[in-house]
């Protein structure tokens, strides 16, 4: 199986939940997803990382750093974003853009 290189970030459509996650296809992962989701899920963020784990070490800080606004302690995977959460979880990953530890493939943020 390829590397999880890419950090994506999912929005579930009318709510202010995301998920952040790595994988190796966008593609793949929105469809498993989807599979156990009624609500659309739309894609807000993806990001190819130089390596798989340049990736982790991304996902592991965001994890950590927006883990009081989890949905679920113990899944780690699903936060609640709004307002300012939202505007600091893109101004961190801002910052791994900066300190050049990947390659920028796609940035749709708003």
């Amino acid at each position: 199986m390829a590397d999880k290189r890419f950090l994506y970030i999912l929005k579930e459509q009318d709510t202010d939940y995301y998920r952040i996650g790595i994988t190796h296809s966008i593609n793949y992962r929105i469809g498993v997803l989807k599979g156990g989701n009624h609500r659309k899920l739309e894609l807000i963020y993806s990001i190819e990382f130089i390596t798989a784990e340049h990736a982790l070490n991304a996902e592991n800080q965001l994890h950590t750093l927006l883990k009081e606004f989890t949905t679920d302690p113990k899944k780690r995977s699903w936060y609640e974003l709004t307002g300012n959460r939202f505007d600091m979880t893109k101004a961190i990953i801002d910052m791994f853009i900066v300190e050049g530890i990947k390659e920028k493939k796609e940035f749709i943020l708003e």
